[in-house]
Parts: C-alpha cells; sequence; structure tokens
C-alpha cells in the first residue's frame, strides 16, 4: 500500500475557488479502481493550508491516478491559486512481521 500526505498551500483570497477546484478531483479520485482513501483537510490555524491523505493499493493505482483527467486538470488549475509549493511525501507501507 501507498499512502500520501500533500500539503497545498492556497492564498488567502483563493480558498473558495481552491475548495470549488478541489471537489472534482476528489470525487473522481475516490472513484478510482485501486484508491483506498481519498481525503482532504483544511488546517483549523491557517486557513489557506490544505492537507489531503491518500491511499492507494500499488503502485499501479497512484500511476492511473496520475495520469486520470480529475487530476491532470487539477495540477494545471491550481497553481495560479497557490501561495508556494505544495508539500508531497509518499509512504509505502512495511511487510508486516511474521
Amino acid at each position: 500500500m501507498i499512502t500520501i500526505n500533500a500539503t497545498v498551500f492556497v492564498k488567502e483570497n483563493s480558498i473558495e475557488e481552491y475548495k470549488e477546484l478541489s471537489e472534482k478531483l476528489i470525487r473522481g479520485t475516490q472513484a478510482e479502481v485501486g484508491n483506498l482513501r481519498y481525503d482532504m483537510y483544511q488546517s483549523v490555524e491557517r486557513p489557506g493550508e490544505f492537507m489531503f491523505v491518500e491511499q492507494y493499493m500499488d503502485q499501479n493505482a497512484l500511476d492511473t491516478h496520475h495520469s486520470a483527467e480529475h487530476f491532470t486538470q487539477f495540477l494545471a488549475s491550481v497553481e495560479k491559486l497557490l501561495s508556494k509549493d505544495m508539500d508531497v511525501k509518499v509512504f509505502r507501507e512495511l511487510p508486516k512481521a511474521e
């Protein structure tokens, strides 16, 4: 399993537009085969900071997500709303000890 924590930093005057843009991404991703979780959270302390928590069955599912139209359109549209680059961290599940 692959888990991603992606933090997105949105300009304060673009928060509502960002939320609308994200809705299509979230719906599309949650419907993907191999997607186990795709949720977005907004910081309580910093309203322009959002975090995606994502989980995929395997690398193939993640690759499918990265080529999906809803994801590529989101990336093309979101850049103008950001106050700085996204911070994306990718983790792999450790094998379970027997």
